[in-house]
């Protein structure tokens, strides 16, 4: 119990392609990770002035975000 971790790092993709890396506590549910995505000025500059079609989300491991 003394190694586990409370956060996990989660893969971001944006349109299939890995953008980047976030770290965020386990078991984080999908609106937090979008949240933590937006803050991230690497990431967002993807996304802002585009419509957000989907997002896909594999627990713990993985944000895949489609935008058109």
């Amino acid at each position: 119990s003394l190694i586990v971790s409370d956060s996990v790092t989660i893969a971001v993709q944006i349109n299939g392609k890995t953008r980047g890396t976030i770290d965020i506590e386990i078991d984080a549910k999908e609106d937090l990770i979008f949240e933590m995505v937006m803050q991230e000025k690497t990431l967002n500059k993807y996304i802002v002035g585009k419509n957000v079609v989907k997002k896909i989300t594999v627990p713990n491991r993985l944000m895949n975000i489609l935008v058109s």
